[in-house]
């Protein structure tokens, strides 16, 4: 997902602490047409995205939570990914250690894999 080159975007709220961003996909084959934002003004850290069909519908969400210092980086620690379309589906995901510069071969990131 590349939300600086795949997407527009623009602040469509300007909350006492946070921003809200709508971003707009530049073309049709994207798996998310629109995606919304909420990203805390004091540290630019995201705390939720929404991802939505080009007709508004929404399908997922993510959680960006437990916001740590990893060596010098800020990042949330745990992200929590609902399904608006099966609500009972979630997915967890806790980072307990990020480094920057590694190179990590994509089979690392089937399925089969994670978890491991």
């Amino acid at each position: 997902l590349d939300l600086v080159g795949d997407y527009t975007s623009e602040i469509i709220e300007d909350l006492p602490d946070q921003y809200v961003l709508a971003l707009k996909g530049r073309d049709l084959t994207l798996s998310y047409a629109k995606i919304k934002i909420w990203v805390r003004k004091n540290d630019f850290q995201p705390l939720k995205q929404e991802y939505f069909t080009l007709t508004d519908q929404l399908i997922k969400s993510t959680f960006y939570q437990d916001i740590k210092d990893f060596n010098g980086l800020k990042r949330p620690s745990k992200m929590v990914m609902q399904n608006a379309l099966y609500p009972k589906q979630k997915t967890i995901l806790e980072i307990k250690e990020f480094k920057t510069g590694v190179k990590n071969p994509a089979k690392k990131f089937r399925r089969s894999n994670l978890g491991r």
